[in-house]
């Protein structure tokens, strides 16, 4: 009895395939239009539809950021009674103007070192970095919370 080796080999891909990935910033929706057949099965008259995915080459572009409306994080240091580091408010910065008026109104820079949501890790960041203006603003504070 003699064995003969098979080899199974699985169907190799061609180098001409192409793969089409749909890409969009995330917090918007992306979509293509696709034609619906109508009734008569006629594509002439069709309805155009909203679907997921986009068109190679028909992307939008990204509008600049703006103030992000969900929440904020007070990134400044902590004033007694007042303020605490890394508090969060479930309401747009200026929102977060008008409910913390006393506190604003008794240091200003408080308002500053509000960062709304989608800014958060830059304005961090920029607190951190001796260059930036946010930086100044917090050691500012810091100065004037200590000399109380």
């Amino acid at each position: 009895m003699t064995s003969e080796n098979k080899k199974e080999t699985a169907p190799s891909v061609s180098a001409e395939t192409k793969i089409e990935v749909a890409t969009g910033p995330m917090d918007e929706p992306t979509e293509k239009t696709a034609a619906r057949p109508t009734a008569n099965g006629q594509g002439k008259d069709a309805v155009k539809q909203p679907v997921s995915g986009t068109a190679a080459g028909t992307q939008k572009a990204t509008p600049p950021l703006k103030e992000f409306s969900g929440y904020c994080v007070y990134i400044g240091p902590t004033i007694r009674g007042v303020i605490q580091h890394g508090n969060i408010f479930q309401f747009p910065k200026e929102e977060a103007k008008k409910r913390l008026n006393i506190a604003i109104d008794r240091y200003p820079e408080v308002f500053d070192l509000i960062a709304p949501g989608n800014q958060l890790a830059a304005k961090a960041a920029e607190v951190k970095n001796k260059k930036s203006w946010l930086y100044h603003v917090y050691n500012r504070l810091e100065k004037k919370i200590n000399a109380n």
